[in-house]
């Protein structure tokens, strides 16, 4: 069986992954009531938001719906200045 990875497929790949992202920060703040766990939704994407040290922390679905625009990349550097991780 051929598998053909299309434009589509990797789009609702990305966004499958960035909505379960999402629903984790949701589930981290109930249990860790104090957790600056958060997520923000950016153009076409999401940013996610768990700590400095998450693996979790990271951008989904940037670009996918065109071009990202300045003013996306802005919010986007933002949401992680404004939550000290200190790589952006």
């Amino acid at each position: 069986m051929t598998l053909y990875s299309t434009l589509e497929l990797a789009r609702k790949v990305e966004t499958s992954e960035a909505l379960n992202h999402v629903a984790f920060v949701e589930a981290h703040r109930k249990i860790f009531t104090h957790s600056k766990a958060s997520h923000q939704r950016i153009g076409s994407g999401y940013a996610v938001y768990i700590d400095a040290d998450s693996p979790l922390t990271q951008a989904f679905g940037l670009g996918f719906a065109g071009t990202v625009e300045d003013d996306e990349i802005i919010r986007l550097e933002d949401f992680y200045k404004h939550r000290t991780f200190s790589n952006v």
